[in-house]
C-alpha cells in the first residue's frame, strides 16, 4: 500500500460516526435506564448498541421493544475462556470492543454508570485530531472517575 493512499483514508476518519456501545447485567439495568434520556437528547437519531451480560427476559423485552433506540446483543459466554464469564475482572469488556470494532468500525463504549451532559464528539475529534496531541491518531481511550 502507498502512503498516500493511508493518508487519504485518514483524512476521512473525522467524518466517521462510532457506534454508542454499552452492556449491562441486570444489576446495573437500572443505572443504565437511569442515564439513557442524556444520551438521547445529546445523540439524536444514533442508537445504542446494548451487551447482554447478564439480563433478565423483562430487561431484554425493554430493550427489544425500543429499536429505534436500541441495538440488542446477547454476549455469548461460551465463545469465550471461561474466566470472562467472571465479570468483575472485567475481560469481557475487551471482548466487546474487539467484536464491535471488527464490526462497526469505530466505537465509543461507555459504562453503564457514565452520564452524558452533552456530546462528545467535539472532545474525542480534539483529542484525535487537534493540535493539543502530539499526532493524528486512530484510536483514543480516556477513562476518568465516574460517580
Amino acid at each position: 500500500m502507498n502512503n498516500n493512499h493511508a493518508v487519504v483514508k485518514d483524512h476521512h476518519k473525522d467524518k466517521i460516526t462510532p457506534q454508542l456501545v454499552t452492556a449491562a447485567s441486570t444489576n446495573h439495568f437500572t443505572e443504565h435506564n437511569e442515564h439513557m434520556a442524556p444520551i438521547k437528547k445529546n445523540y439524536p437519531g444514533q442508537k445504542v448498541l446494548v451487551y447482554d451480560l447478564g439480563l433478565i427476559q423483562p430487561e431484554i423485552d425493554w430493550i427489544k421493544s425500543q429499536p429505534d433506540f436500541y441495538i440488542y446483543e446477547k454476549f455469548d459466554f461460551d465463545e469465550y475462556p471461561w474466566h470472562v464469564r467472571n465479570l468483575q475482572n472485567f475481560a469481557w469488556k475487551v471482548v466487546i470492543w474487539m467484536e464491535t470494532l471488527q464490526k462497526y468500525r469505530a466505537i465509543q463504549y461507555f459504562d453503564s454508570s457514565i452520564w452524558f451532559t452533552q456530546n462528545s464528539r467535539p472532545a474525542l475529534l480534539k483529542k484525535m485530531f487537534g493540535k493539543d496531541k502530539p499526532a493524528n491518531t486512530c484510536w483514543l481511550y480516556y477513562i476518568k472517575p465516574a460517580g
